[in-house]
């Protein structure tokens, strides 16, 4: 398996370029930040557009068929502006239309959150109680441009969408979050019918993960740090009682892609030795993984993803001024 390289930025902390097989997403960097949809099969610029203004910026591109969405969502450090917007870029008729939360509802201000899987759009509108600690969330289907609730559940917030083999599984958390909060894995079905909590682990520690090929494989948070975030430990169980667990992981780096299971593990350095972050595989069933890329020593790994059976990941080389990121795919076709 052989990393191509896709692009690289100076500056940056996007890690939200992807190969789709047709399009390929690309962000631009420095003055005038935005992102370009190029076409693989001749390198055609068929979509580029700039961040909106001072306040906001293009917080994700995602590619489906031959159209792609955009969120525009407020800075980090500028919240409290007009909620996230959604848009459809038709790429071949080249018309955009902008997608409504449901009614009454208001989009996430996470417009990174935004997910593909079994061919619909999925992504989350924000409640805010009336206690300003206190918000919950939904989870919302979106199809072309008609979107729905799919999932509310009580004093709950939710985060990370993943593609899942019966549908899509999000992270639930309370809606007063604090450092020992309790996070837990739900799958819910394409239908909306049924809803189960992924693996059998700490019900509190949770973190993100999917079921693939009858196994659920999930990130495990520290009982002993439970707000250490930054890497947990991978889990798996199998259809038979199976029970796997795997070294520590970089948190929220679990991704399925052709029917295996991918993610990212940090250097482990000694006095006289730095080592790169390795990109590890497994395939349900088997005890053992495999690495299939590794960063330099100076490079941080990130930005694991997977589109039509081609899976993008990044590194932010960061020896030089300014930083440089380069990512990379994957074709597992």
């Amino acid at each position: 398996m052989s990393s191509v390289e896709l692009n690289r930025l100076e500056n940056s902390d996007y890690d939200a370029s992807q190969m789709y097989g047709n399009y390929k997403v690309v962000w631009e960097s420095g003055e005038g930040n935005g992102v370009i949809v190029r076409r693989v099969s001749d390198d055609a610029v068929v979509l580029k557009l700039k961040d909106p203004g001072a306040k906001r910026y293009l917080a994700k591109a995602l590619v489906l068929n031959d159209a792609v969405y955009v969120v525009d969502s407020p800075n980090y450090d500028e919240l409290e502006e007009a909620p996230s917007r959604l848009f459809r870029y038709d790429l071949k008729s080249k018309t955009r239309e902008e997608i409504a939360p449901p009614p009454g509802e208001s989009w996430t201000k996470w417009g990174s959150l935004l997910t593909e899987a079994h061919g619909s759009i999925w992504w989350l509108v924000d409640r805010r109680g009336q206690d300003e600690e206190k918000n919950t969330s939904c989870l919302v289907k979106i199809d072309d441009t008609e979107s729905a609730l799919w999932y509310c559940p009580k004093s709950k917030n939710l985060s990370f969408i993943k593609n899942s083999d019966n549908g899509v599984s999000v992270l639930t958390l309370p809606e007063d979050q604090s450092e020992d909060s309790c996070s837990e894995q739900f799958e819910i079905s394409i239908d909306g019918e049924n809803i189960r909590r992924i693996g059998s682990g700490d019900p509190c520690m949770s973190y993100t993960g999917f079921s693939i090929a009858g196994w659920d494989v999930w990130h495990e948070l520290s009982k002993d740090e439970p707000g250490y975030l930054a890497e947990s430990v991978i889990y798996a169980d199998g259809p038979n009682g199976e029970r796997l667990q795997f070294d520590l992981a970089v948190s929220n780096s679990l991704t399925s892609c052709r029917g295996a299971v991918f993610w990212l593990t940090r250097a482990e350095e000694s006095e006289t030795e730095k080592r790169g972050d390795h990109l590890i595989r497994w395939v349900p069933g088997e005890k053992n993984t495999t690495v299939i890329a590794v960063s330099e020593p100076s490079a941080a790994a990130g930005g694991l993803k997977c589109a039509n059976g081609y899976l993008t990941w990044g590194k932010i080389v960061t020896d030089r001024d300014p930083p440089l990121e380069i990512n990379y795919y994957i074709d597992l076709n």
